[in-house]
């Protein structure tokens, strides 16, 4: 897993995964919705700041930083896939 900048190594084809949570009273997160929206890599890099951190890992992440793309690269035929949390 490396950090990376917004100049990405991206597929023409990327699905991005946004999940948003909410903190309880306890402070635990809790998810609430997902979205999935089909990109293609020109939207992506003309819709994010430049300066966004990325970190391209192996499988999807169970430890997440709010503000940081997480992108999955997926074999060929596959779109990449890029997930971002919201913490609300």
């Amino acid at each position: 897993m490396g950090i990376d900048r917004i100049d990405l190594d991206l597929k023409s084809k990327v699905l991005l995964i946004v999940s948003y949570f909410k903190v309880d009273e306890d402070g635990n997160l809790i998810k609430y919705n997902q979205i999935e929206k089909k990109h293609s890599k020109k939207e992506i890099l003309n819709s994010f700041n430049s300066s966004l951190e990325v970190e391209y890992v192996n499988k999807r992440p169970e430890k997440f930083r709010e503000g940081v793309l997480y992108i999955l690269h997926t074999p060929a035929g596959r779109p990449d896939y890029i997930y971002s949390y919201v913490i609300e």
